[in-house]
């Protein structure tokens, strides 16, 4: 690992949410998976809409977690959803 990578103490790369900064974070194939699928993703040959069913302003984040605890598949905050 660099030196300017973050101390993850006993975390490893798979405990990492999100698009990883750096491709350290990602070892072997990972980093190329990303970009891959980020291409897939603005060319709207991958459509994961379907995964998200539930939309939630961000008020409501103790609405959209109860939801995770049983039917939601992905719950989207969205800033200023009426």
């Amino acid at each position: 690992m660099t030196s300017d990578a973050p101390d993850l103490g006993k975390r490893t790369p798979t405990d990492l949410h999100g698009y990883p900064p750096a491709p350290w974070q990602c070892g072997g194939q990972g980093w190329e998976t990303w970009e891959q699928t980020l291409l897939l993703l603005d060319s709207g040959r991958l459509d994961l809409e379907w995964l998200i069913t539930h939309r939630k302003p961000l008020g409501q984040i103790d609405q959209a977690v109860d939801l995770l605890t049983g039917e939601a598949c992905k719950v989207l905050l969205v800033p200023g959803l009426s």
